[in-house]
Formats: C-alpha cells, sequence, structure tokens
C-alpha cells in the first residue's frame, strides 16, 4: 500500500540577498507533499530517520533567496475532498447570509 507524507515547512525570504548578506523573513507555511511512499516504511521508520531524510529534501529546496524548515509531518493513507461550493454555503448558513 502507498501512502502520502505531508511536510509542514516555515518558508523565509532572504531580503538581504541583493545588498550581499544574510536578513530572513518568514513568509508563512508551504506544505509539500511526498507521494507514493512504502506505507510500512513510512509506519515502521523511527520518526526521527523520516525526519532528517524530510529536513535534507527540504534543503535541497532551499537556496540563498529562499528557505525552508521543517515544522512537522503527517502521514496519509486517504484523503476526502470537500467541494469549495459545499464549504462556501455552509459558511454562508452559519453567519445567516
Amino acid at each position: 500500500m502507498k501512502v502520502t507524507v505531508r511536510v509542514n515547512a516555515q518558508r523565509y525570504e532572504n531580503y538581504g540577498f541583493h545588498e550581499g548578506r544574510e536578513h530572513w523573513k518568514p513568509k508563512g507555511g508551504t506544505y509539500f507533499t511526498v507521494e507514493d511512499v512504502d506505507s510500512d516504511l513510512a509506519m515502521y521508520t523511527d520518526k526521527s530517520v523520516i525526519k532528517e531524510a524530510l529536513i535534507e529534501q527540504l534543503e535541497h529546496w532551499s537556496n540563498d533567496l529562499e528557505r525552508y524548515e521543517y515544522i512537522d509531518h503527517e502521514i496519509v493513507f486517504s484523503e476526502m475532498k470537500i467541494a469549495g461550493v459545499d464549504f462556501s454555503d455552509a459558511v454562508s448558513k452559519l453567519m445567516n447570509l
């Protein structure tokens, strides 16, 4: 069985790059998705090993202009989608619109 690993990371932008220095500012969260991961590997590998492997992948995506810092991850066995229109209708109903 295959699962998805969803990685939550903080994105930073280097505002000092063009002046030849480093001045990193947090710019919000970014989710990375690792698909088609063997479920046994995801479930039975020590969490610290998975975390280190994910940190290495985030470092691969980082550069002099932006970087990603690991926050956490989760293993997703299945995913259900809620239609946007259904969600909007539910919010509108709760707000008496």
